[in-house]
């Protein structure tokens, strides 16, 4: 059966006077389920986000683009990237198996409701899970994720507890949550996660004191890599100027040295720092790069509102490209130039890129095939390099 505002969610008693729908009403909350991650662990950036738009990127567009279709199996494909099609099809591959595990483990016939793209939630918090669908007595939340980093597992996930308890009715046994992630390794695309009533309860419970917290007017502010990668208030936020900060007073560098010096000196301060000076310096590094763009862009706005005096804008440099690679070619041998001098002119040469250009002569190839038929054509000219390990906090 379709819940209803006869059977309430779990959150639906929040506090005193809060009608929860299941169609939320009005305004969408400052706290949704996915950001609920960074209230925890910076509870006061709920305060500081509230009135700020969404920031916008390329991957973030696109992850927009590929939900939006993914949502929507009618729109054609053929307007996509090969990338995207694939990308949506592996989706589509891996929603059926996680599917297929809960309804084999479970015992369960087909759904009676297949809800997509619908919003849960109350006036404190919100979420939109991908998919929801609901058997006689158990539900299953499915959310894709598009991007390239690994998000945590659908056990300890925040995000998809939050769409457990909002989807919850009492009348149900069971909420089974799944994570789709195509664009990780094999092991990881699909990760599952059972909440019992029992267990809807204590989420409920650690929700609620996520947004108790994350509600009082002296919020703590907690600078973080994790918190902050999408915080929309960064650039105004004290805790994480101060902690940018942190690199600057245990790096200072006499300017007078030279650079062969300069960088001398840099590794032995380094070597002679604490765990505690160097876990702020990996931190300071880190969370300046989320800023860098930004404080940029903020730069030359102000500096051509005539403020921000002690800077000022350089002439923008005009720079010649190549923009038709195909046809550059083809006039520097027709200029009398040698082959292979003109092959050295190619630089950086993208095996992504290969990749693509393989794929539209051979549109039916799945990317597994286009990589085989890549490997070997190219394993003369390819070499494997073994990267440094990524340093990642606990």
């Amino acid at each position: 059966m379709r819940p209803n505002n006869e059977n309430k969610s779990a959150l639906d008693a929040y506090e005193s006077g809060i009608h929860t729908g299941w169609r939320l009403q009005g305004r969408r909350p400052i706290t949704t389920a996915s950001n609920l991650f960074r209230r925890a662990l910076c509870p006061g950036s709920a305060r500081l986000e509230e009135g700020l738009p969404d920031e916008d990127s390329d991957l973030s567009r696109e992850g927009d683009l590929l939900h939006d279709y993914s949502a929507h199996p009618e729109y054609d494909r053929a307007l996509l990237s090969p990338n995207q099609r694939d990308l949506l099809e592996l989706a589509d591959t891996l929603t059926k198996t996680a599917i297929e595990r809960v309804e084999t483990r479970s015992g369960l016939e087909k759904p009676v409701h297949d809800f997509k793209e619908q919003n849960y939630g109350t006036e404190v918090i919100s979420g939109t899970p991908d998919q929801v669908l609901y058997y006689p007595e158990t539900i299953l939340v499915i959310d894709r994720k598009f991007g390239y980093n690994v998000v945590e597992r659908a056990d300890l996930n925040l995000q998809l507890r939050v769409y457990a308890v909002l989807t919850w009715v009492s009348s149900y046994k069971d909420v089974y949550v799944a994570i789709i992630q195509p664009r990780v390794s094999y092991d990881e695309r699909i990760t599952l996660a059972r909440y019992t009533p029992e267990d809807i309860e204590d989420a409920r419970q650690q929700i609620l004191s996520i947004l108790a917290v994350a509600r009082s007017p002296d919020a703590p502010l907690v600078a973080g890599e994790t918190q902050c990668r999408y915080c929309k208030a960064k650039l105004i936020c004290p805790a994480f100027r101060e902690a940018i900060e942190q690199a600057p007073a245990l790096m200072s560098v006499d300017d007078a040295l030279t650079k062969t010096a300069r960088e001398a000196y840099l590794v032995q301060r380094l070597a002679e720092c604490s765990d505690e000076q160097l876990e702020k310096m990996i931190d300071a590094i880190r969370l300046a790069a989320f800023a860098e763009t930004l404080a940029l862009d903020e730069a030359r706005k102000r500096i051509a509102a005539g403020a921000l005096t002690n800077f000022k804008l350089a002439k923008g440099a005009e720079v010649r490209i190549v923009n038709d690679v195909r046809r550059a070619l083809v006039l520097l041998n027709l200029a009398g130039l040698p082959k292979d001098q003109i092959y050295d002119c190619i630089t950086n040469l993208s095996l992504g890129k290969i990749g693509e250009v393989v794929r539209k002569a051979h549109p039916g190839w799945s990317w597994k095939q286009t990589n085989d038929w890549v490997n070997q054509k190219l394993q003369t000219a390819i070499k494997t390099e073994t990267r440094k390990e990524s340093v990642l906090r606990k």
